[in-house]
Formats: structure tokens, sequence, C-alpha cells
């Protein structure tokens, strides 16, 4: 028979997934927005460029987590 620790732990995993999923879920809509602001604002800049890099990273990441 299963203790009841077997159980336990893959609920609090999926918690914690969940959680992060949101988190990266914050970070990918934050990050799309200021680099439309960025983009209407300093097209091609660095700071565009650099908020570019932060939403894929954000975009890598809960693609990551979401599998």
């Amino acid at each position: 028979m299963a203790s009841t620790t077997d159980r336990v732990m893959p609920l609090r995993a999926v918690r914690q997934v969940r959680r992060v999923r949101t988190f990266y879920a914050g970070g990918v809509l934050l990050w799309a927005v200021l680099t439309a602001w960025t983009a209407w604002q300093l097209p091609g800049s660095r700071q565009m460029r650099v908020s570019a890099l932060l939403l894929a990273v954000f975009s890598g990441l809960l693609l990551t987590a979401s599998l």
C-alpha cells in the first residue's frame, strides 16, 4: 500500500509548477507590453532589443514550464 507522502509530493509539485507558470506568464505579459511601448517610443534602440530579449527569455521559460 502506498504511503500518504507518495500522494502529497506530486500535489505539492503540481502547485509549485502552476505558481511558476503564473509567474512566467506575468513576465511574458509585462515584457510584451514594455517591448511594444519601447518599440513605439524608440524603435531599433538598445532598450527595445533588451526588452525583446527579456520577452524571449520569459517566453522560453514559460514554454519549458508548460511541457
